[in-house]
């Protein structure tokens, strides 16, 4: 069990004892927490992540919308597509991607209908 929890330290591990090389056993527990923890996070949240992450986002609303309004069953390619980007997204993102492309799809409807009975009202009068 704690080997398991010293796995992602196991590289910054010094291969000597602790008793004569103090310094490199402090910089062991430094990287430790520095690479697991803080900066993790802090690329986390970079703007270079924030924009891929937005990115790949769009593309898959887009390619569920396309999905959504063809009127015949869509190429393995878009199926594809939607797949390998459900790998890389959360469940929340998924939803929430798939919800705006839902709305996006009804109010394309909406718009399609009101030109259709303007078209209808303008021809037929």
């Amino acid at each position: 069990d704690l080997m398991v929890k010293n796995a992602p330290f196991r590289k910054f591990r010094p291969n000597v004892p602790v008793h004569q090389n103090t310094k490199l056993w402090w910089k062991y527990g430094y990287n430790s927490i520095m690479e697991g923890h803080i900066r993790r996070i802090s690329r986390m949240w970079s703007w270079s992540n924030i924009r891929r992450h937005r990115e790949i986002l769009r593309s898959y609303k887009n390619t569920y919308k396309t999905k959504l309004l063809s009127q015949t069953k869509p190429g393995s390619d878009a199926e594809q597509q939607i797949q390998d980007l459900e790998k890389i997204l959360d469940v929340f993102n998924i939803t929430l991607a798939r919800q705006q492309a839902q709305m996006e799809v009804i109010r394309s409807g909406q718009k399609l209908a009101a030109k259709k009975a303007g078209a209808q009202k303008e021809g037929g009068g």
